[in-house]
């Protein structure tokens, strides 16, 4: 049960948030805006977005104790000089979508980083290849060691 409404959250207050389609939601507190907006951190998605205040609620006591169920990744690759960073970011999330719809995705640790980041690869299950593999043979990015 969700407590009651956040009325001055403060940054890095952890509280409970209502996301349309996924019900209550944990999040950070990370910055706050004008028109009682404020600036969070989805912990179970690893994504960020302004939501109104209103829609804050002080979280259970229990939801703190409860491990992050999203774990940031780093890629361990590099756009080469000269490419179009944002483009080849793009088609290299696209190439993600597109190796997850056609199986599981396998995550290849090459370092742990603080704050629990992981610095790494995505590979196709089914081939042990790197998930944008073709964008390392055209050169659009190099792998990092």
């Amino acid at each position: 049960m969700m407590g009651a409404v956040v009325k001055r959250p403060g940054v890095g207050q952890a509280v409970g948030v209502w996301w349309e389609g996924e019900g209550w939601c944990r999040a950070l507190v990370r910055e706050r805006g004008e028109m009682g907006k404020v600036f969070v951190e989805f912990v179970d998605f690893g994504t960020k977005d302004w939501v109104e205040g209103q829609w804050l609620r002080q979280v259970p006591e229990e939801w703190l104790t409860l491990p992050p169920l999203a774990v940031k990744l780093e890629f361990a690759i590099d756009v080469n000089e000269g490419e179009n960073e944002e483009l080849v970011c793009e088609m290299i999330w696209e190439s993600i979508v597109e190796a997850a719809r056609r199986g599981p995705i396998i995550l290849k640790v090459v370092q742990f980083q603080e704050e629990g980041k992981l610095f790494g690869h995505l590979l196709s299950s089914a081939s042990m290849k790197l998930v944008y593999q073709e964008f390392v043979r055209k050169e659009h990015v190099s792998i990092v060691q």
